[in-house]
């Protein structure tokens, strides 16, 4: 209750939050960003379970 995990007003918005491609390509510098985010996608769909 004290965190307020269901108070809608204390919710972000999902969609304010980078994907994890983005995350990973500007950390690490290694790779770009639509090359990240399509990796990540096709590791969700061949790879996560």
């Amino acid at each position: 209750m004290r965190s307020k995990l269901w108070n809608p007003a204390a919710q972000v918005e999902r969609n304010s939050f980078p994907t994890l491609g983005r995350i990973i390509a500007e950390q690490t510098a290694a790779i770009e960003v639509a090359e990240a985010e399509k990796t990540m996608e096709e590791a969700y769909r061949t790879r996560l379970y």
